[in-house]
């Protein structure tokens, strides 16, 4: 599951989570969200910061039932397209890594 949190007034869901919605400056409160999503996009780095090997796949994906973006990364092999469904995990560290999901 991935943490988030959704706002008590407006409903908006935030990844990563916050105390306060950025919308209507009301409380949230925490919630787990399905760590499935689509691709709505990607990219591949080539150059990137001392952080990262490259190559670096960036991924903005859909969560399917919170309808939230969320950036992510995927390993330096993966073949995606648009479309496709992803499975999210987030690290110790609040990174995001999406994962195929096997047909």
């Amino acid at each position: 599951m991935i943490k988030g949190s959704k706002c008590d007034k407006c409903e908006t869901v935030f990844i990563p989570e916050r105390h306060i919605c950025s919308k209507c400056r009301q409380h949230t409160s925490s919630i787990e969200l399905d760590p499935y999503g689509v691709v709505l996009s990607f990219t591949t780095l080539y150059v990137t910061t001392e952080n990262f090997i490259p190559p670096v796949i960036l991924i903005l994906a859909e969560l399917t039932k919170s309808k939230t973006k969320l950036l992510c990364t995927g390993a330096q092999n993966l073949k995606i397209d648009i479309g496709d469904v992803m499975e999210i995990e987030e690290t110790s560290d609040g990174k995001y890594i999406a994962k195929p999901v096997l047909k």
